[in-house]
């Protein structure tokens, strides 16, 4: 039995001033690029904000997690307010065991997209 390329739809759906994209099928190495080049189209529609539905987003590996990250930050230095919806107790874990690359993460249950904190730094002594 061969293998079953994974899938990605992001469905936009302009209500009002929010747009919700509904996340659906597989978010991992394979299908980050087409996430990120979507929601890419979403921002570019300008909506007032954006709900992130991950409610039928069936795998997510850690290239997945850094697009939707990179969804997360582009909406935020677009000065949007981005809410979550649906995610799973495996996305939840992903979340809260890594943080993606752009710093940004979809916050489970409360729908904050917070940035992550920077490790301090420490100046040398003089």
């Amino acid at each position: 039995m061969a293998d079953q390329p994974a899938v990605l739809l992001l469905c936009p759906i302009a209500g009002g001033p929010q747009t919700v994209v509904a996340v659906v099928g597989e978010a991992d190495i394979s299908t980050a690029g087409q996430l990120r080049d979507q929601f890419a189209d979403v921002l570019a529609s300008r909506p007032g904000s954006v709900l992130m539905d991950v409610t039928s987003l069936d795998f997510c590996d850690l290239s997945g997690l850094d697009a939707l990250g990179e969804a997360a930050s582009a909406a935020a230095d677009a000065g949007l307010v981005m809410t979550s919806q649906g995610c799973s107790p495996q996305l939840a874990w992903l979340f809260d065991t890594f943080t993606p690359r752009s710093g940004v993460r979809l916050a489970p249950g409360t729908g904050r997209v917070p940035r992550a904190r920077q490790a301090p730094t420490s100046e040398p002594a003089a």
